[in-house]
């Protein structure tokens, strides 16, 4: 959710590992925001990215 507690569609999360032995897992949200965390379970870093377009 955004800080006006809207789903982020459609944005990229990124589950980047804190040690070098593991592989990064990535995810793309659905429309509802909803993803799939691809069994993450181990420490890491989690980026998220959005870009949204507004239209007039």
């Amino acid at each position: 959710m955004d800080s006006m507690q809207s789903p982020l569609s459609y944005a990229n999360i990124l589950a980047i590992p804190q040690t070098d032995d593991q592989d990064v897992k990535f995810a793309i949200t659905e429309k509802d925001g909803s993803y799939n965390n691809n069994n993450v379970d181990i420490p890491c870093h989690v980026h998220i990215t959005l870009i949204r377009h507004y239209y007039e």
